[in-house]
């Protein structure tokens, strides 16, 4: 990976904008800086893809963006079980199913001439 200097200078210069945009979409400081982060990890990793000359603070708030909209799918998804109810409802205890099938092994065994 290339160390452009004049990529990671304008990169830095971008970061203000970048966490207010953030600020905006999440309505939090806290998650605002986490996105930014993200983002910033993004842009490093993939500042290969960046054609030089265009608009860098378009093409970080587009991963900005994109990436607050994937945490917001994940998070559609969560389901949130702060004293773990939901979680005892759906989860078997392996220790049962492994008695059920100790007892139909002994069962089967006495069957046995």
């Amino acid at each position: 990976m290339s160390q452009d200097p004049d990529f990671r200078r304008e990169l830095i210069s971008i970061i203000p904008n970048l966490r207010a945009f953030a600020a905006s979409l999440s309505g939090s400081f806290d998650r605002a800086d986490d996105l930014v982060q993200e983002t910033l990890v993004k842009a490093w990793d993939k500042q290969h893809t960046f054609q030089p000359g265009t608009n860098l603070k378009a093409w970080l708030f587009t991963i900005l963006r994109n990436e607050f909209y994937t945490q917001m799918r994940k998070k559609g998804r969560e389901v949130q079980d702060v004293d773990g109810i939901h979680a005892m409802q759906l989860a078997g205890h392996p220790e049962q199913h492994g008695h059920l099938d100790l007892q139909d092994f002994r069962k089967a065994l006495d069957q046995l001439p």
